[in-house]
């Protein structure tokens, strides 16, 4: 770019732009390049109108691990109440590895969903912890 003309008004631009030419120069008219760049605005917006940010049809599924998972049956001594099995439940939960737990005053049990993580020496603790007896 050897020269940049500007503050041409509109109807002055054509006679800017046949000098240039008759000079052999390419002029680039800056209204041009606005106009260029407008439209190219316009339908970028046009475009995200029609997509559909929240709509996850089009995403890539998660490659899931592996996950071993186990279930681990405990006897329970001392449950006599649906708070008594909240509490067992609740007290079972907090282990590291436990994905779900159920307990049962009526049967004296506690049925525990691991990821495999969690032993049964820990699950055992958290219900003696609770106030709670494990049987063998």
């Amino acid at each position: 770019m050897d020269e940049v003309i500007a503050e041409v008004l509109p109807e002055g631009k054509e006679s800017v732009i046949r000098n240039l030419q008759q000079q052999g120069k390419v002029a680039m008219v800056g209204a041009a390049a606005m106009s260029l760049s407008s439209f190219c605005v316009v339908s970028n917006a046009l475009r995200l109108n029609l997509f559909h940010m929240h709509n996850a049809g089009h995403d890539r599924a998660k490659k899931e691990k592996a996950v071993r998972t186990g279930e681990i049956r405990l006897r329970i001594e001392g449950m006599m109440c649906e708070h008594c099995e909240a509490t067992v439940k609740k007290a079972l939960e907090k282990v590291e590895g436990v994905i779900s737990a159920t307990a049962s005053y009526r049967e004296g049990t506690a049925v525990v969903q691991t990821d495999g993580s969690a032993s049964s020496d820990a699950l055992g603790q958290a219900v003696e912890a609770a106030d709670y007896k494990v049987l063998e």
